[in-house]
């Protein structure tokens, strides 16, 4: 119903047109860049908890 799309929408402009997009961060740019340059690998670390296998699932 329109009431519960109403709630769930932040602002209602967005169902009319996509907001534009925010600049990215130049200082995040300029270390992946500089790791890109040295051979270095460009991925985030990811902590224990982040590392799991579909196997560890439980469903």
């Amino acid at each position: 119903s329109q009431k519960n799309l109403a709630a769930m929408v932040a602002n209602p402009r967005d169902l009319v047109e996509p907001r534009g997009m925010t600049p990215r961060s130049s200082q995040r740019r300029d270390i992946i860049m500089d790791k890109y340059v040295r051979g270095d690998t460009t991925v985030s670390n990811k902590s224990k908890d982040e590392k799991v296998k579909a196997s560890d699932v439980e469903g």
